[in-house]
């Protein structure tokens, strides 16, 4: 589901991404791990 709002960032650097985003960077997010609620992604830049 491209482009789809998945949940929240929560590790240390969000906020440094974010600003990447919002200067229109563009990234991807490959999912890692799903444990319950929890996933684990590696982003990337495309």
């Amino acid at each position: 589901m491209s482009g789809a709002v998945a949940g929240s960032l929560t590790f240390l650097g969000h906020l440094y991404l974010i600003d990447c985003i919002e200067q229109g960077h563009s990234y991807e997010a490959v999912v890692l791990n799903i444990s319950g609620g929890a996933v684990q992604l590696r982003i990337e830049p495309v």
